[in-house]
């Protein structure tokens, strides 16, 4: 998105009205376990967005994030978990959008000229939660009961701060 932007901005800026919309996902607004590069990739595209939009709203030129939850595609189907043999299930209904609806919400957001558009009433439900108690979104997924306790890595971080030179292998 962001080379195939480069080259489209100039006729953009030149029109009188263009906008832009980047499909984002949730992914790009808070993390789970398991997928950084994927998380990474949708925070920078969310970032990339609202950047764009910062950069040339005074040029008129509208950019929209739009942050799905779970689409019902053929996605699902195809994808694969970290083993070849057990194929990803698809999330229950009720936390997934149609690509039709995906599509209405997209050309509202559009219209509206929305900087981020968060899709599905459980995206925007966890987006807030985020917002207002990010450990409790953690502990929701499961990232705050998983892991070492804090106090070894404090241990850890005190021991190397003692002598950083071996901490990092370094020799005299």
């Amino acid at each position: 998105p962001i080379q195939f932007t480069r080259e489209l901005l100039p006729t953009l800026l030149a029109r009188d009205e263009a906008h832009i919309l980047n499909v984002c996902s949730v992914g790009g607004l808070f993390a789970r376990g398991k997928l950084a590069a994927y998380h990474v990739s949708k925070f920078g595209l969310v970032g990339f967005s609202s950047s764009l939009r910062a950069e040339y709203v005074a040029r008129g030129l509208g950019v929209t994030a739009l942050c799905p939850g779970y689409v019902r595609t053929n996605l699902f189907r195809a994808a694969l978990s970290g083993r070849p043999s057990r194929p990803v299930r698809m999330p229950p209904r009720w936390l997934t959008t149609s690509p039709e609806r995906l599509a209405t919400h997209a050309i509202k957001a559009i219209r509206r000229n929305q900087g981020l558009a968060v899709v599905t009433p459980m995206g925007r439900g966890l987006w807030y939660l985020q917002r207002l108690s990010p450990r409790l979104v953690e502990w929701l997924g499961g990232l705050g009961r998983k892991g070492k306790k804090a106090g070894n890595r404090f241990q850890t971080v005190g021991a190397a701060s003692a002598a950083p030179e071996h901490a990092l292998g370094i020799r005299h």
